[in-house]
């Protein structure tokens, strides 16, 4: 009888746990790509400009939690969905003045043929590449009238594109690049 329980408790100890991307059923990761980018998608027209970022009931900032979401479902499922996901990454890369990393996302939507949103994708890119340049224009100098030309190159860099994309949710994404962080 005692060996009985030894080979069992070897058996037990030598086997491996199910990986969380073969469960299924009720052990099945619960979180669905809806379910990641709902709480994106009622925020994507907010006005960054004049109120502070989303946040979730934690407190913590819902782009930046839902940016880190998506990149946790990229890597369960990395074959579903890659258009959604790449769109929606550049999406909230965006309203995080990360221009630049969003104009790659777009561009890589851009480059997939049959998907719905290569077009969209190919219409922000004008868009994400002038807020990427005016973004990596330089902020300082080696006096303070460099510097302040330079801050006043960028101010005037991204005062152009607040007038030329007047409508939201542009419009407020130009403004808050506009301020010199």
């Amino acid at each position: 009888m005692r060996a009985l329980i030894i080979i069992a408790m070897l058996v037990g100890c030598l086997t491996t746990a199910a990986r969380a991307g073969d469960a299924v059923g009720a052990f099945a990761p619960y979180e669905d790509l809806l379910e990641v980018l709902a709480p994106v998608t009622w925020h994507l027209n907010d006005d960054l400009y004049r109120f502070p970022p989303p946040r979730d009931p934690t407190g913590h900032d819902l782009l930046q939690l839902s940016l880190a979401r998506l990149d946790g479902w990229q890597k369960r499922f990395p074959s579903s969905f890659p258009d959604v996901t790449a769109f929606a990454r550049a999406q909230i890369l965006e309203r995080l003045s990360e221009y630049q990393r969003a104009n790659d996302a777009y561009k890589q939507v851009s480059l997939m043929a049959g998907s719905p949103l290569a077009a969209p994708a190919k219409q922000s890119l004008p868009r994400t590449a002038a807020f990427a340049a005016a973004a990596a224009l330089p902020e300082g100098g080696d006096d303070l009238d460099a510097r302040l030309s330079a801050l006043r190159k960028k101010l005037d860099a991204f005062g152009k594109l607040v007038d030329e994309y007047k409508d939201p949710p542009y419009q407020s994404i130009t403004r808050v690049g506009r301020v010199v962080k």
